[in-house]
């Protein structure tokens, strides 16, 4: 495989498709069929996924998800494959012949017209199972009623994966470590395989070498990197927590939306909205943190606690992340779901010795400078070798 070459091909393929691919479709839904035009005799690959990023010109701005998006399109292209790409929300019916479906949402749970069998659903899990999901985020929603006398919409569970993906797919590719792959494994048939791979921070490994770790410990300051779905991702909790915490600070990077008005505000909390995580507004937040928090009900492998740790942030995170195994020897973790606990809780881990915060610092920061791009395609590489791809 071009290993060397998979950076500059994912960047270049990130720039290019918007002007060189023809789209079908409108502009939330788009399909591209065909990615340059090539012909194949090893077969054809519908993609289901996200496609909001292929409607930017630029590659700046583009989330680390969008890259990985890409990394997997040239591996496909890199062994052979034509290779159409399909929005997940769609209502798109294939009409071709394909030797693999990839990815999850609607698209991936057609059948095909001139289905004979030979077709391989390969299912990309990019957060927790929609059962485990579904359940965490209602306990979560009851729990926000009983404190604040309102019940929340549901915003992340079920929009994507339902229970019957695990039992039509071939095989499972999980974003997570081994122990969120050991739990997907008994969703799905004895005879298929579940694999496990962290998403890179879509950065090439020389440009995480410039991320520096702050020099002094700066125990007062909690930062959490994306918000989206706030009472699923505990940012609700963790609000009300810190109002107990005022010697404490809490910068919330995100867009939160209506949510905004879920979420307790005080003089130690500060939203700081959508921001671009290379602009110096980001970098001097991240520099004052020495915490990264995500107390969310159910995850997969949160790409802003990666990027946080760069900055050498020590997460802090529930139980119920699918890094939890990955991160054993820096995290902290949080058991309670009760503001009033996770308070004490947070209290806790900013009065931890600076001599382990340091240590927890450093193998943060040089476990997240190892997610860059090349090693997530050479990672995703090995996976396709296994499923013979």
């Amino acid at each position: 495989m071009k290993l060397g070459r998979i950076t500059f091909s994912a960047l270049l393929l990130a720039r290019s498709l918007w002007r060189r691919l023809p789209l079908r479709g409108n502009k939330t839904h788009i399909s591209i069929h065909n990615l340059f035009g090539i012909s194949s005799n090893k077969g054809r690959v519908l993609i289901s996924s996200s496609t909001s990023s292929f409607e930017k010109p630029v590659i700046s701005g583009l989330r680390s998800s969008d890259v990985d998006l890409r990394i997997i399109i040239q591996e496909f292209l890199n062994r052979g494959y034509i290779v159409d790409l399909v929005d997940a929300r769609s209502e798109f019916e294939p009409k071709l012949k394909y030797q693999v479906i990839f990815g999850f949402g609607a698209p991936f749970r057609k059948k095909l017209v001139n289905e004979d069998g030979s077709c391989r659903y390969v299912l990309y899990l990019t957060e927790a199972p929609p059962t485990v999901s579904r359940e965490n985020e209602n306990r979560r929603r009851g729990l926000y009623k009983y404190r604040n006398g309102i019940m929340p919409p549901t915003v992340r569970s079920g929009l994507f994966y339902e229970d019957q993906d695990f039992a039509n797919c071939d095989s499972v590719i999980l974003l997570g470590d081994e122990a969120r792959s050991a739990e997907v494994q008994a969703l799905i048939a004895p005879n298929k395989l579940a694999h496990a791979i962290l998403p890179s921070i879509g950065k090439s490994r020389e440009t995480l070498r410039v991320y520096k770790a702050h020099s002094e410990i700066c125990r007062m300051g909690f930062v959490q990197v994306g918000t989206g779905g706030a009472i699923h991702k505990g940012t609700d909790i963790i609000a009300e927590a810190f109002q107990k915490l005022p010697s404490l600070r809490y910068d919330i990077l995100g867009h939160l939306g209506v949510e905004k008005f879920l979420i307790e505000k005080s003089e130690n909390i500060c939203f700081h909205g959508y921001i671009d995580m290379d602009s110096a507004r980001a970098k001097k937040v991240l520099s004052n943190a020495q915490f990264t928090i995500l107390h969310s009900a159910s995850e997969a492998a949160p790409t802003g606690l990666l990027f946080s740790m760069l900055y050498g942030c020590i997460p802090v995170i529930s139980k119920s992340c699918g890094v939890n195994n990955a991160f054993r020897k820096f995290a902290f973790f949080i058991k309670s779901e009760n503001p009033d606990e996770v308070a004490v809780e947070l209290a806790g881990i900013a009065d931890t010795p600076v001599s382990e915060l340091k240590r927890r610092s450093d193998l943060a920061r040089q476990f997240a400078a190892r997610r860059d791009t090349l090693s997530f395609q050479a990672e995703l590489s090995e996976i396709f070798d296994r499923e013979g791809l």
